[in-house]
C-alpha cells in the first residue's frame, strides 16, 4: 500500500496507526529483512503510532503522512541508537543522544520512525554491498546488487516494509537504487530540506534522498520535510510553459497537504485529473555516451520509454548538452570531488587499526592524491553549473538511470577489479549529474526490471517542476491498459 493509500484508510478509522507500524516492525524483523535494517525502533515506533491514533480519534492531523512509518538510512541520527555508518567502525559507538533535525521534522509531521537502514561502508560505494552488516537484497533478483549506497532505503521500499525511507544520495546513491530495484528515488536539490547534520561523504555534493513506490509519495513527504523557510529559495523561475500547468497543481497539493489531511483523496484525484488535461512537459536527449553507451536491454528499455513518452505528446528533442561533456573530461583528468573529499575525511583509517572493508581502502587509497589534481573540477563547477542550465533552456533532461545491468554479487566478491570497475560503471550518469548541481529522479518503466529506470533531471532549485513532470511521466509509462 502507497504511503498516501496508508494514510487514508488511518484517517478514515479503517485501519489504526498501531495496526499498520506492528506489520511494519514485523516485516523489519523477518529473517529476510536482517540485512536491509541495521535497527528496529520497536519502542519509539509503538510509542509514535499510538499518538498518532490519539490525534486521530480528536480529529486532529499534523500532516497528510501522520501515522505512515518511515525509516532512515544509517547516517542519520536516531535518539537511542548507534549511527554506524555501515561500518563495523562504528558499531560500538555511544547511542545518539538526539535526533537529526530532518527526523525531528517527519516526528512533529506526524510520521512514525521504524528503524534504520544498511548502507555502503560510509557510502561510498554504488553497489550497496556491505560485508559487515550483510547486503541487501534486491527484491527483484536476491543475486544481483541492489545499488547503492543506500541499499537498505530501497530494498525496505521495495520490498514492502515500508513505504517511505530516507536516504542521501552524492554521486547516485538514491537514483542508482531505485533503478536497480524497480522503484522511484529523488535526489534533492542540496539544501532543500535545510542544513544537512547527517554523516558526510562529500560535503560538495552530498543531498537528501526519498525512495517510495510512487511520485505522489515521494512529493507529499517533500512536502512535509521542506521547511516553509526554505520553499521560495527553491522555486524554479524558469519553469517551461508546457509544465507550469502541472507544476501549479503540484504545488497547491503540497500547499493543501499541509493544511488539510482531510482534503487527501480531493488533492490526489485532483493533481492526477491535471496530469492527463495538462500539456505535457518538454524534455532533452543528451546524445554521447549517456544515451549510446548502453547495455542492450538497457537501450531498448529507453527506446520503449521514449516512443511512449512521444506517444503520449512529449516534445523531446535529442542533441548534444556540452556541459555533459565537459564535466565528464574534467572529472576522467583530474579525478573526482567525491573521492577528493571521501579521502580528506576518511584517509586516517588507514593507518588506523579500526576494521574497514576492504573495497573501501581500494578507493581511498586510490584518491590519495586527487587533492592534488582536483583544483581544476572545482574551479571549473560554477560555469559548468550555469551552463547546464541554460543549455537546457526550458526543457528536462532525460536518460536512463544507470547504463548498465546490475552484476551479480558473487562475482564481484571475488574480483576486486571487476567490483572496482562496476562501482564507477553503475555511477558513471548520476555523478556527472551531481556535479552540475542536478535534482534528479528515477521513475521505473513498465517493466520494473533491474536497472531499466529513467532518469528526469534540471538543474538546482527545479525540484517541484521536476516531480511535476515525473508525475506526468510515471502516468504515462504505468503498464496496463487503466494508466
Amino acid at each position: 500500500m502507497t504511503a498516501i493509500a496508508t494514510a487514508q484508510v488511518v484517517t478514515a478509522g479503517e485501519t489504526t496507526a498501531t495496526a499498520v507500524v506492528e506489520d511494519a516492525i514485523a516485516a523489519a524483523h523477518r529473517p529476510d529483512s536482517a540485512s536491509s535494517m541495521i535497527a528496529v525502533t520497536d519502542e519509539r515506533a509503538r510509542f509514535q503510532a499510538a499518538a498518532s491514533d490519539r490525534r486521530a480519534r480528536r480529529g486532529i492531523r499534523r500532516s497528510v503522512l501522520d501515522g505512515v512509518p518511515i525509516v532512515w538510512k544509517d547516517l542519520f541520527d536516531v535518539q537511542g541508537t548507534v549511527t554506524t555508518r555501515g561500518s563495523a567502525s562504528h558499531q560500538h559507538d555511544e547511542p545518539a543522544a538526539v535526533d537529526s533535525e530532518l527526523v525531528r521534522r517527519a516526528h512533529d509531521s506526524g510520521l512514525v520512525t521504524v528503524g534504520k537502514t544498511n548502507l555502503s561502508e560510509f557510502a561510498f560505494s554504488g553497489l550497496g554491498i556491505n560485508t559487515c552488516f550483510g547486503t541487501p537484497a534486491n527484491p527483484v533478483d536476491p543475486a544481483l546488487i541492489p545499488g547503492g549506497s543506500s541499499s537498505g532505503s530501497a530494498v525496505a521500499v521495495a520490498r514492502g516494509t515500508v513505504a517511505l525511507a530516507v536516504g542521501t544520495d552524492t554521486s547516485g546513491s538514491v537514483r542508482v537504487p531505485a533503478a536497480l530495484c524497480g522503484i522511484v528515488g529523488f535526489r534533492a536539490s542540496p539544501g532543500r530540506y535545510g542544513p544537512h547534520d547527517f554523516a558526510p561523504l562529500s560535503p560538495t555534493l552530498d543531498s537528501i534522498g526519498l525512495f517510495a513506490t510512487t511520485v505522489a509519495d515521494i512529493a507529499a513527504l517533500d512536502g512535509v520535510l521542506i521547511p516553509a523557510t526554505h520553499r521560495a529559495m527553491y522555486s524554479l523561475g524558469r519553469v517551461a510553459d508546457d509544465t507550469q500547468c502541472v507544476a501549479d497543481k503540484t504545488q497547491r497539493a503540497a500547499d493543501d497537504i499541509q493544511r488539510a489531511a482531510d482534503d487527501t483523496q480531493r488533492v490526489v484525484a485532483g493533481t492526477t485529473a491535471g496530469i492527463r488535461r495538462c500539456p505535457p512537459p518538454r524534455f532533452v536527449v543528451p546524445t554521447g555516451e549517456w544515451t549510446e553507451d548502453l547495455a542492450a536491454p538497457v537501450a531498448d528499455a529507453f527506446a520503449t520509454t521514449l516512443a511512449q513518452m512521444r506517444t503520449a505528446g512529449a516534445d523531446i528533442e535529442v542533441r548534444p548538452i556540452p556541459s555533459l561533456d565537459a564535466a565528464q573530461r574534467l572529472m576522467d583528468e583530474h579525478g573526482t570531488i567525491v573521492g577528493a573529499e571521501a579521502y580528506r575525511l576518511h584517509s586516517y583509517r588507514l593507518t588506523s587499526t579500526m576494521p574497514i572493508e576492504a573495497a573501501t581502502r581500494r578507493r581511498l587509497h586510490a584518491n590519495v592524491h586527487t587533492a592534488d589534481t582536483i583544483g581544476p573540477v572545482y574551479a571549473a563547477m560554477p560555469g559548468l553549473r550555469a551552463e547546464f542550465a541554460a543549455e537546457l533552456g526550458n526543457a528536462v533532461l532525460l536518460c536512463p538511470t544507470v547504463r548498465c545491468l546490475p552484476p551479480r554479487i558473487a562475482d564481484l566478491q571475488t574480483d576486486p577489479d571487476r567490483y572496482d570497475s562496476a562501482n564507477s560503471a553503475v555511477l558513471r550518469t548520476t555523478m556527472v549529474l551531481s556535479y552540475l548541481g542536478s535534482c534528479g529522479i528515477s521513475v521505473p518503466t513498465p517493466s520494473r526490471a533491474p536497472g531499466r529506470g529513467v532518469l528526469l533531471s534540471l538543474p538546482a532549485g527545479g525540484d517541484d517542476a521536476l516531480l511535476a513532470a515525473a508525475a506526468w511521466s510515471e502516468e504515462v509509462l504505468r503498464p496496463g491498459p487503466d494508466r
